[in-house]
C-alpha cells in the first residue's frame, strides 16, 4: 500500500467519524416524530457534506 492510499485510507476513516459524531449530536428523536422523510433528508445533507470534504482533500492531496 502506498503512502497515497494509505493517506487517503486514514482520511475518509477521519471523516467517517467526524460524520457518525455530527450525526449523533443532531436530535435523534426529529426522525421519530417527524417522520422519515426529513431522515432521510438528513442523510443525503451529511452524505453530501461529507462528499465535499472528501473531494476537497483529494484535491489537495493531488496538488502536492
Amino acid at each position: 500500500m502506498t503512502i497515497l492510499s494509505s493517506l487517503i485510507l486514514v482520511l475518509l476513516s477521519v471523516v467517517s467519524v467526524f460524520s457518525f459524531t455530527l450525526r449523533q449530536s443532531q436530535n435523534d428523536n426529529m426522525c421519530k416524530t417527524m417522520g422519515s422523510i426529513l431522515c432521510i433528508k438528513e442523510e443525503l445533507t451529511i452524505i453530501a457534506t461529507v462528499a465535499k470534504g472528501i473531494a476537497r482533500t483529494s484535491s489537495e492531496i493531488e496538488e502536492t
